[in-house]
């Protein structure tokens, strides 16, 4: 993942104002690392909840906790709620990063990691 240099503008637009309250007072070698976490997690959970891609971004928040699950925090549809969804960072190659976003109902997901040289 790269530095953006307009990071601050992207956040300040998409970011609720609970994590921009998070964001913003960081030192800048710390925000490119937040700045990706909640983008990540809240487009995971948008295409999780495909009939709803169109939700504003800045309407709901993620934590950025990186202890165990993410949980997402909506209050305005009991449908989003944390109660239903969970939001999980993988572990993937160093550079890059993943999300995965599922309803809780779900009971199984399985990974699986393959590799391809050309």
């Amino acid at each position: 993942m790269g530095d953006i240099p307009e990071k601050d503008q992207i956040a300040s637009h998409f970011f609720s104002p609970k994590e921009y309250d998070i964001y913003s007072p960081l030192p800048e070698r710390e925000k490119e690392d937040i700045f990706y976490k909640y983008l990540m997690r809240k487009e995971a959970f948008c295409k999780a909840t495909v009939e709803d891609l169109y939700l504003p971004l800045a309407d709901f928040d993620v934590s950025n906790d990186p202890c165990g699950p993410v949980i997402l925090f909506i209050g305005k549809d009991d449908r989003y709620c944390s109660a239903h969804w969970l939001i999980y960072d993988l572990n993937v190659e160093t550079g890059y990063k993943a999300v995965l976003a599922v309803e809780k109902r779900c009971k199984k997901i399985i990974c699986f990691k393959f590799s391809i040289s050309l």
